[in-house]
Order: structure tokens, then sequence, then C-alpha cells
């Protein structure tokens, strides 16, 4: 049997988890293989793996603070031991043919420490296990954050086999006059559709309800911010009282932040909704961060949709830019007025809303992503044995 590994960081939203998910559950599937995806960060909602996916959750450890104590130097240094050593151990008893770094080495930030001991130990005791970065379409948090360009190159080119951006070429980071567009690399690049979970959307008929907003920001501090200028923005819209609004706070935003709102008969509110995609192809209006799974979901709706990127997220403000090309999608900067915000919806809330769906291809980034992995390894094992 084949032992697949998927490596992913999760901070204040679902989308590393749901993406990483999605790449396990094909890789399973009419294969001899299980998965093991190790989780790094904050724990999830309980969800169901298939037999063959093993789900390991490692606490985050960070240099400075934990649980509101400053961590010694030797600490950090023991925590990290330990969860590189469980790594260790697993790869013993189930050794690599694959493992896979989801966003890594492009956000390094949080993942260096643990990544580069494990994929050294990868490259020089496991010679025949494929080496595969996962990214999405603008990999670039804050440009700050971001390992140099020529430390990237030089890291993907030693360790690597295969770099996958999951987006078409022309809206990613490696566009024409795109961050990376200069950026090549000696090992394939290839870029997938988008990653989304559309199973629960093939065949049903969808219906827009009217005057239906939908608020999905998430996002931890900023997201609790922009939910809240949001809701203020909708109330004081004079049509409010016949509108109806439902806001998904993010699993890391809890429900009672938003306690103040329940006066409102219209408006409700929730932690997680597990298939969030078929309540955006409902919406008339989508208000959102400018996260990966969110425009990717709302462009495959082709949605009304009030986009709020974070001020400091190169990405989401990248992101943004690029959707705003349908003529259905507005962004609200923070430096735009709130009572622009107002006016945003109000106009948004007036447009048709499509209930057709864009090129299915440009959303298959789960099987083409999983296709290209097992033309890797089918060449490695070629290549092995002669």
């Amino acid at each position: 049997m084949k032992n697949y590994y998927i490596f992913f960081h999760n901070t204040f939203s679902l989308g590393h988890f749901q993406r990483c998910k999605l790449l396990a559950e094909r890789l399973v599937r009419n294969n001899n293989s299980r998965v093991f995806l190790i989780s790094l960060g904050n724990k999830f909602p309980i969800t169901k793996f298939s037999s063959n996916i093993h789900f390991i959750q490692l606490s985050p450890i960070y240099k400075k603070i934990s649980s509101n104590k400053i961590l010694t130097l030797k600490n950090y240094s023991d925590k990290l031991k330990d969860r590189i050593s469980k790594i260790l151990h697993l790869f013993k008893k189930y050794p690599p043919n694959l493992f896979i770094t989801e966003y890594y080495p492009f956000g390094w930030f949080r993942q260096s420490d643990i990544l580069n001991p494990i994929i050294k130990h990868i490259k020089k005791n496991y010679s025949n296990c494929a080496l595969v970065c996962s990214a999405r379409d603008i990999p670039i948090p804050n440009c700050d954050k971001m390992m140099s360009e020529v430390k990237l190159k030089k890291t993907i080119n030693q360790y690597y086999d295969l770099v996958l951006i999951h987006a078409p070429k022309n809206i990613t980071a490696f566009r024409n006059e795109g961050y990376f567009e200069n950026l090549k690399f000696k090992i394939p690049l290839k870029f997938t559709g988008y990653i989304v979970d559309l199973n629960d959307l093939l065949n049903i008929k969808r219906k827009i309800i009217p005057n239906s907003i939908l608020i999905t920001i998430g996002g931890g501090r900023d997201g609790y911010d922009a939910i809240n200028k949001t809701l203020n923005s909708i109330i004081r819209l004079s049509n409010f009282k016949n509108l109806n609004i439902k806001i998904v706070s993010g699993h890391f935003n809890p429900v009672k932040y938003f306690r103040q709102f329940d006066c409102f008969k219209n408006v409700m509110v929730y932690s997680y909704i597990p298939q969030l995609i078929k309540e955006i192809s409902r919406s008339q209006l989508i208000v959102s961060m400018a996260g990966y799974n969110s425009v990717a979901e709302i462009k495959y709706c082709l949605s009304n949709a009030l986009l709020i990127p974070r001020n400091d997220s190169f990405e989401q403000n990248e992101r943004a830019k690029l959707a705003t090309n349908n003529k259905n999608v507005l962004i609200h900067l923070p430096k735009d007025k709130d009572s622009d915000l107002s006016l945003k919806i109000f106009n948004l809330l007036k447009l048709n809303s499509n209930i057709c769906y864009d090129d299915h291809f440009n959303y298959d980034g789960v099987n083409q992503s999983v296709n290209f992995i097992f033309e890797l390894l089918k060449k490695k094992f070629k290549n092995e044995n002669g």
C-alpha cells in the first residue's frame, strides 16, 4: 500500500483544511493507498474521513507567545523537536511515497522550522518519495512575510519535484504582469482549476432567494470587524426589514460575538456551514473577504458579490481586484467610506442574480491536480526501476 502525506498549517479559516481534504479523498479513490493528513494549528469542527485517510492534529507552537506566556528558546526547541519526531516516527512505520506541502515554501513564516528538517530527511532517506508543493492562486500572504525569490527558487529546485498552482494561469500571481511573472523553476509548474467541492451542486436545480444576503467572512479579528461594519451598513438601508440575512461568523469567531443582532428577526448567525457553496448558489448577494475558497465559489456561481479584503493582505487585495472584472462583483477597501458600503450593497441587490455556472473545467482542480501527481509518481517509479 502506498503512503501519501499532506502537511498544512491552519490559522483562522478552514480553507487550507478543505482543499487538503478534497485532495486526500481523491488520492485514495480507486488506488491502493492511504493518506496521512497532518495539520499544524487550530482545531477543526468534527469531520468524518474515509477509512484510508488518517487525520493527525499537531498543536501550534509560536516563538513568542503561547497561551499568553513567553516561550523560552529551549521550550520552543523542545516542542519543535517533539512535532518533528512524531512525523519521522510515522515515516518509519509508513515510508512516504508522496509528501505534499500545502502553501509551503511560499508561505514559509509559520512552517519553515518544522518542514525544513522533514524535507531534508525525506530527500536523504526516501529517494523514491515525490515532493509536491500545492499552492493557491496568489501564494503571497504579505510581501514582508514571503521567502525571498532567490531562496524560494533554491528551495523548490533543490527539494521539490512538482509545483501545483490551483487556478487558471491568467488569474494567478504568475500571469503576465503578475507578481511572479518572471519566476521560473527547473521542475514542472502546473496550473490546475480551482479546488472547490462541487459535488452537492451537480444535477440540482438552484433557485435564488429574493432579498437574501449571505455574509461569509470569518478571518479572526479582521473578519469580526468586517462583519460588524457590513451589518451596520445593511441596517441603514430603507428596505432592511425585507431582507433575509445569514451570517457565517467562521469557526474561530464565536457566534456569541454577534448577539447584539439577535433583536432582528431577519438576521441569523451560524458558526459554520459544511456545504457553504449551496448557500452561495441560493443567495442574491454574497459579502465576503477575498479568500481563495470564497472567491472561487462566488465566481463559479456567478453570484452578486461584495468583497472586503484585509488591509494588510497582498493576496486578498490582488484576488479581489481580479474578481472585479465581473460586473456583478464590487470591492470595498478599508480607505472607502462606510456610507459607500451601504450604497454598494443597495446597488448589488438591484442586479439580477445569475443562476448559470461558469466553465466547469476551471473548477476541476482536484482531478487535474491528482492526475499531475500520478503522472509524476509513475515517472518516478519508472526511473527508480530502470
